[in-house]
């Protein structure tokens, strides 16, 4: 039986979080067993390491993650949801090496350099031994839960694309029908032999007359939406 996306999302995300949490504090007090207290700064120290915990779950989640889930969305075995996703997941770069070093330097940018200055900015000087095990663990349980949905996300739309669903070449767009009730226009993809619901996977997004995209906010614009598609179907 095929499992539904939120169900997924949420089983991996905090199954991943416990495993990752688990391994951390093992590895943190395997690596610091021997000392009482561990410095945030200076030479040997933990903040370093504690800063680049986000940095080695997006490399990870990223390199170890995406085939699978693509595969399992593809295969059916958890249900891809046909809405539309945020511009930025389909802009990403489709290899994985390459993927995986682009959400390495932004974990980077974004989580790991501000997370070094807060510990910076703290004036602590040392943590106890419990007190580095916990702080791992706390950093590696919300990067985890923060990172591991955007990697499934960003497979989803690996998947749609690939379907034939979505896809940002000009040539995937069908037809544009004005509805002259609400002076919008709609957009539908090009149906796909391989993509099970070619025309749903654009619900959620509209363009105004000068082609720029917006998210249809009003349960009508859907229901236009489908007719559009059908028929532009039925034409082609």
């Amino acid at each position: 039986m095929a499992t539904s996306f939120k169900r997924f999302v949420i089983t991996q995300a905090v199954v991943i979080a416990a495993f990752n949490a688990g391994m951390n504090a093992f590895y943190t007090w395997w690596l610091w067993s021997s000392r009482e207290e561990l410095p945030l700064r200076g030479a040997d120290n933990i903040g370093v390491d504690l800063a680049m915990t986000p940095v080695f779950i997006a490399v990870l989640s990223t390199l170890l993650g995406t085939m699978a889930i693509r595969q399992k969305l593809r295969d059916g075995r958890v249900v891809a949801p046909a809405r539309a996703l945020p511009a930025a997941l389909y802009a990403a770069p489709q290899g994985l090496l390459q993927r995986t070093t682009v959400f390495g330097i932004t974990a980077t940018a974004m989580l790991s350099i501000p997370l070094w200055m807060m510990l910076r900015a703290s004036g602590i000087e040392a943590l106890p031994l419990s007190d580095a095990i916990l702080s791992k663990v706390a950093i590696t349980v919300a990067m985890s839960l923060l990172i591991v949905p955007l990697v499934i996300l960003t497979a989803l739309a690996d998947v749609q694309l690939g379907n034939g669903c979505i896809s940002t070449a000009p040539s995937t767009v069908l037809a544009i029908r004005s509805n002259s009730s609400s002076a919008k226009t709609v957009i539908c993809c090009r149906p796909n032999a391989s993509c099970r619901r070619p025309c749903s996977a654009m619900a959620g997004r509209n363009v105004s007359s000068s082609t720029a995209a917006r998210p249809i906010t009003r349960p009508s614009d859907l229901a236009i939406l489908k007719t559009a598609c059908e028929i532009d179907r039925d034409e082609h």
